[in-house]
């Protein structure tokens, strides 16, 4: 794993105009992934297009017609542990539905700033993306 306090200043806590970071199962349609995330998590329904679960103490919201597919806090991970702890399940998820899960700010376009990428359950940290973004 990368350093920890580098993570968390570059991928988790560093974008201040941003409360929330977006992830994405890239090509994959929001059924199938709903169909799949009530296979392996306890989601619960808050409206008709949006349900939430519980991953590893941080609460992550799913949506069905969003261009993002999760959002998450990036506040409420406060150790090196409970972050693989919250990356094990979009590993998983990459893994099963053959697909790249993507993270990125928020408030960025889908594809671009993306700041983490799970592949194949290889974690690849863009830590470039902080120095661009603040600009």
């Amino acid at each position: 794993m990368k350093d920890w306090t580098e993570i968390k200043n570059r991928i988790l806590f560093s974008y201040m105009g941003c409360d929330l970071t977006s992830i994405t199962v890239d090509k994959k349609e929001a059924g199938l992934i709903r169909d799949y995330l009530e296979k392996i998590v306890n989601l619960e329904k808050t409206s008709d297009y949006i349900f939430k679960f519980d991953n590893s103490g941080t609460e992550v919201y799913f949506y069905l017609n969003s261009d993002q597919h999760f959002d998450f806090d990036p506040k409420t991970i406060s150790s090196a542990e409970q972050w693989n702890k919250f990356l094990k399940t979009f590993i998983k998820i990459s893994k099963d539905m053959e697909s790249e899960v993507l993270f990125r700010p928020e408030d960025s376009n889908p594809g671009e700033n993306i700041i983490v990428k799970l592949i194949n359950g290889n974690v690849e940290y863009d830590f470039d993306v902080f120095e661009t973004y603040r600009e």
